[in-house]
């Protein structure tokens, strides 16, 4: 199951976002927020793909983001990671016991 489209949160009526288990790689939108929630018992990595090169033709470092056992983490979606189509590549370590929901920034 994918995370989904883009959630307009929050909203007046204090609804919540709607959680999916992510695939192994997802393309989200430049611009907005990924919650990703780790329920298993272990420490997993989200990685942010950085597009491009270095003037010395080494690649850009992609951002890792540790999530604990049991942790939850609000990541923002820089337009350092845009590819295209206004796109970020989004790769998750494990997916077993993982949700995650990306929501507008507001």
């Amino acid at each position: 199951m994918a995370i989904g489209s883009t959630q307009s949160v929050p909203v007046l009526a204090g609804t919540p976002p709607t959680f999916a288990v992510p695939n192994a790689s997802e393309q989200v939108e430049v611009g907005n927020i990924l919650i990703v929630k780790n329920g298993s018992a272990s420490s997993i990595n989200v990685t942010l793909v950085t597009p491009g090169t270095l003037g010395t033709g080494d690649a850009y470092p992609d951002k890792v983001i540790a999530v604990a056992a049991g942790a939850e983490r609000w990541i923002p979606l820089l337009s350092d990671y845009q590819q295209a189509g206004g796109l970020a590549t989004v790769n998750f370590s494990a997916t077993a016991g993982i949700s995650a929901a990306v929501i507008n920034r507001v």
